[in-house]
């Protein structure tokens, strides 16, 4: 994709949807479909339902290269065997750029834990972190990523009943870091230890199971997670 102000359209393998009409980049950026389910200054993320699908769409008005990596880290995390949106397209017209993507059918973590405690089936909950959650965020960290906004409400329940799985979404930051590894994987930890909405934290200690032999590493963590707690988000 180019970052000056000429046009470009992307679409993901086995689209377009022709249910878009789309043309060019400016009708995907300036579509007014869709109802806007969050804002800040220079991102706008609009759902928008289709015949037999749902879309998000992620609108911003600067920083086209979020996008960029937005788009690409979709198809790096599913080349991996993660779960995440599936990607539909890319557009781009100087600043402006949009990318769209499906819906993923789950709920956030941090709503299934609240809700599993209500049912008493935390247990359950935590069986599912043990064989899924854990594994899943190993596989990132294997990888060499990390994940800056590691948080439960980032990751959702996905799949049938009796063969969940769990699926990342808000993907953008996803990177891999060149320096400070370890650094960055400490936040990546604090980030799941202070988005836990329960007072009972085994899960989150489930994950911090998996780091156990460093002993500093989940040391480090745990104060991270403290400092990152005390802090208001910027937009809610």
């Amino acid at each position: 994709m180019r970052s000056d102000s000429v046009e470009a359209l992307r679409w993901a393998v086995s689209e377009p949807l022709p249910e878009l009409g789309y043309a060019t980049a400016v009708d995907a950026i300036e579509d007014s479909r869709g109802r806007t389910v969050r804002c800040t200054p220079h991102r706008r993320t609009v759902m928008l339902r289709l015949p037999g699908s749902t879309l998000f769409c992620k609108h911003r008005s600067r920083h086209p290269n979020d996008s960029l990596v937005e788009w690409g880290n979709l198809d790096r995390l599913a080349s991996l065997g993660l779960d995440v949106p599936a990607p539909v397209f890319l557009a781009q017209d100087g600043a402006r750029s949009v990318v769209g993507m499906r819906d993923v059918a789950g709920r956030p973590l941090d709503v299934e834990a609240i809700e599993a405690e209500r049912r008493g089936e935390s247990g359950a909950f935590l069986d599912f972190a043990r064989t899924r959650v854990v594994p899943a965020i190993r596989t990132l960290h294997d990888a060499g990523l990390v994940f800056r906004d590691l948080y439960w409400n980032h990751l959702f329940r996905v799949g049938p009943a009796d063969d969940p799985r769990v699926a990342f979404v808000d993907v953008e930051r996803v990177f891999a870091p060149r320096l400070r590894w370890r650094r960055w994987i400490v936040k990546d930890l604090a980030g799941l230890l202070s988005s836990w909405p329960l007072a009972d934290g085994s899960v989150p200690e489930a994950v911090l199971g998996e780091y156990g032999a460093d002993v500093g590493l989940v040391r480090d963590a745990r104060a991270k997670a403290v400092r990152i707690a005390g802090r208001r988000p910027k937009y809610g």
